[in-house]
């Protein structure tokens, strides 16, 4: 198991739907942004995020106008699946004045692998045959 830290960027483009042509978005979906986030995952199955949302506009329906920047924090737990991760995540979104949403959800990520541990098996077969080459 392995835990990791990195920087995510997620970007929304509210104007452009690849599967619907007539989806019904939440109020915060109907916006564009960019969300720019720190993020710290823990033994493969805890998910902290803490983000910046900057939007591309500041309307959107029914009494629920979003600043243009808002401050977010994420909580996810994962069951890793292989190449797959199945999760559950709660976002708290702010801008620490009268701005203040919960939002939940489902994802499924990908587990790519690139960087794979080094174990202590292979570095001690290395050493051995780099003594071998030395004549010791």
């Amino acid at each position: 198991m392995y835990s990791q830290v990195g920087i995510k960027v997620d970007h929304f483009d509210a104007t452009k739907s690849i599967i619907f042509d007539s989806l019904h978005l939440s109020p915060l979906a109907q916006q564009s942004y960019n969300n720019f986030q720190i993020s710290f995952l823990i033994r493969k199955c805890l998910g902290l995020d803490f983000g910046f949302i900057n939007s591309k506009n500041t309307t959107s329906g029914l009494n629920n106008i979003r600043p243009k920047s808002v401050y977010n924090s994420t909580v996810s737990f994962y069951i890793p699946l292989n190449v797959l991760s199945i999760g559950v995540n709660a976002r708290i979104l702010t801008d620490f004045k009268d701005y203040n949403r919960i939002q939940y959800g489902l994802s499924l990520k990908f587990n790519i692998g690139i960087l794979k541990p080094f174990p202590k098996k292979d570095r001690e077969e290395i050493k051995t045959k780099i003594l071998k080459i030395k004549g010791i």
